[in-house]
């Protein structure tokens, strides 16, 4: 008897774009949309879903600015092929909006294509700025507690020092800084 057999093998996929904050809880992203507060240094990792062709993958990937220019890329793949760790060569500018492409030339292991062309779209961190403190400037009756919150993340060693309370905080216990919000408290 004759057997007929009829199947199709799955075309190269990109699992997943992650932003490696740290190694235990990158921020993972999906492949549509727009994201903001990409840091200026970011170090960014592409899953595969099978192994790829170095070469074909980083001359498909571009990134480029909102103004046109283009981002040179420093790459490091994985043992197997499967995970291309990447970033800029250079800082990213603040407050710009950057798309990155990877192309449908991007080949795996095997010589499959893409079935398609992803981008992402991002937005770096906006410039630093105070968006508001609280109690807001010459405010009474407020209690010995003042916040600041700042547009974008902030280097906390470069904050406290340069806040300067005059008349001083009555009793001052302490300060945090909330990365969440972006917040600088004194209490």
């Amino acid at each position: 008897a004759d057997y007929t057999w009829s199947f199709m093998t799955q075309p190269p996929v990109v699992e997943r774009l992650e932003l490696s904050l740290n190694e235990q809880e990158p921020v993972e992203y999906g492949d549509a949309g727009s994201y903001p507060n990409l840091p200026i240094e970011p170090r960014l990792r592409l899953r595969f879903m099978q192994p790829m062709d170095p070469g074909s993958v980083e001359s498909a990937m571009t990134m480029v600015s909102g103004g046109g220019e283009l981002v040179r890329f420093e790459f490091t793949w994985s043992d197997e092929n499967q995970i291309l760790e990447f970033f800029p060569a250079g800082r990213l500018a603040l407050g710009t909006n950057y798309s990155l492409t990877l192309s449908g030339a991007a080949q795996a292991a095997d010589g499959g294509g893409l079935a398609r062309e992803y981008t992402w779209q991002f937005d770096t961190v906006p410039y630093p700025s105070v968006l508001f403190t609280r109690p807001a400037n010459g405010e009474g009756g407020v209690e010995n507690f003042f916040e600041i919150q700042f547009a974008s993340p902030m280097r906390l060693a470069t904050l406290t020092s340069r806040v300067v309370f005059n008349p001083p905080l009555e009793n001052e216990n302490g300060w945090y800084y909330d990365s969440y919000r972006n917040v600088l408290a004194f209490y």
